[in-house]
């Protein structure tokens, strides 16, 4: 078996992957680790809601998502707006390389807040609503837990015989 002969060149190169991989190490033995899809709410606007949608599964393009995500007031975040979170080498046909940003089938999309808040509320209402109206529920209104407007007249408290 022949031996290489350390050059300064191959000193260097080995140098720089001792570091590297040190640096890997360091990253792996972090405990504070920091899922992809984290954006820091510092870079997001002012009034602004970020958001991740899916436009691909399974490598399948979903193009209905995005369009019905815009009827509710939603619109893609352009690339330029936030370049560290691009990578630059996307390959062709990606999402990526048509000013968008994206991470595993998703891309990065953005609304005003507001939209959010009415959104929250409606569904809110809704809900209480369907609570509500749920058949058999008539009875519980007002117990603890469960919320109401007939406090004192529920069929416990107007039928209870308490063992007569």
């Amino acid at each position: 078996m022949k031996k290489l002969k350390a050059t300064k060149e191959t000193r260097v190169a080995n140098s720089r992957i001792a570091d590297a991989r040190a640096m890997h190490l360091r990253n792996i033995q972090n405990m504070d680790y920091q899922s992809v899809l984290y954006i820091d709410p510092a870079i997001v606007p002012e009034g602004m809601d970020y958001a991740w949608a899916t436009i691909t599964v399974l490598g399948e393009p979903r193009p209905g998502r995005l369009i019905g995500l815009r009827r509710v007031g939603w619109e893609i975040v352009p690339a330029d707006r936030h370049p560290d979170l691009v990578f630059t080498d996307a390959s062709k046909g990606s999402i990526a390389s048509a000013n968008h940003i994206e991470r595993t089938g998703l891309v990065l999309i953005e609304r005003p807040t507001e939209y959010g808040e009415l959104e929250k509320k409606l569904r809110e209402d809704k809900d209480y609503n369907n609570l509500v109206n749920m058949p058999g529920m008539e009875q519980f209104m007002s117990e603890p837990g469960i919320p109401g407007h007939n406090a004192g007249n529920t069929y416990l408290t107007k039928n209870a015989s308490f063992g007569k």
